[in-house]
């Protein structure tokens, strides 16, 4: 795992050295648009190094984190402090691009899931900052969250999704609810019209943006914070009656809905030092 995105920086990074050696070849919009995609992919990598391996940055600043590295080639990377990590993935970031504000991703409208099952976009890919096209995908999903039946006996789903109709509340109009479930099975990544729709695992959002946006300004902006969440569910659920009040639990509620299945949540309950939850009865 490490050495793969290793391997995957070094390739931002070769990207980046041909981007600016190629100036003139490329023109100055298309060299911009390659450096930047290539930085933000430079800095998610980092970035999933850092929250995977190392310690908070809001609890232990100054604790060892992981290497940065800004450079193609083989020399090893210098190690950096966690919050000296944080600090170059933003720098990187700002360097690379808007994301909320830049026109160029949109909120699910419900007229792109209104339509036959062979063309509705589950995956809401409209919203997709950066997947990763996967043609195992559905063969992975069903390995993980489907009950398998062989010879007469049944091997149980190993990652149940556990009381899913109560994180929303069996609500219907709620499309993630509605379309990513099937009589208890979790059909997110099934696909089967792979001509219009690429199978992918979606690995940034922009409804993850507005999740950011209000879990930030949370503590110091309250009414930025149910702003941002509400303009979200207004994309996920019809006829949404806007949510009054706000607290931290439901923020993470809202994450817990829309990353299912994404491997986010982890993150989540680690970063609030939360209890894991397994999905299971027990475990």
């Amino acid at each position: 795992f490490w050495n793969n995105l290793y391997n995957c920086i070094a390739s931002a990074n070769n990207i980046l050295n041909w981007a600016d050696k190629n100036k003139g070849v490329l023109g100055e919009t298309n060299r911009n648009q390659v450096r930047g995609e290539a930085l933000a992919l430079r800095a998610f990598l980092h970035f999933d190094l850092y929250r995977l391996f190392c310690p908070d940055v809001k609890l232990s600043p100054r604790a060892e984190g992981i290497p940065y590295n800004k450079e193609f080639g083989v020399a090893l990377p210098p190690m950096y402090t966690v919050e000296e990590v944080v600090q170059l993935v933003i720098n990187d970031l700002k360097e690379a691009k808007e994301v909320i504000e830049s026109g160029k991703f949109r909120l699910l409208e419900f007229a792109s899931v209104d339509q036959t099952e062979a063309l509705t976009d589950v995956l809401f890919s409209d919203e997709h900052i950066f997947s990763l096209r996967n043609k195992e995908l559905k063969d992975y999903s069903e390995k993980l969250h489907r009950d398998e039946k062989k010879d007469g006996a049944t091997s149980f789903k190993p990652l149940p999704f556990g009381s899913y109709y109560n994180w929303y509340e069996g609500n219907n109009d709620d499309v993630r609810y509605s379309k990513w479930f099937n009589l208890g099975d979790f059909m997110k990544y099934y696909m089967d019209n792979t001509d219009a729709f690429f199978r992918k695992m979606p690995m940034i959002k922009l409804s993850e943006m507005y999740l950011i946006v209000a879990e930030c300004s949370f503590d110091t902006d309250s009414e930025m914070s149910l702003e941002y969440l509400n303009v979200l569910r207004d994309h996920r659920i019809r006829n949404h009656v806007h949510l009054q009040y706000l607290s931290k639990e439901s923020i993470q509620d809202e994450m817990r809905r829309e990353y299912l299945g994404e491997g986010q949540m982890w993150y989540v309950m680690k970063r609030n030092n939360l209890k894991i939850e397994t999905g299971a009865s027990s475990g």
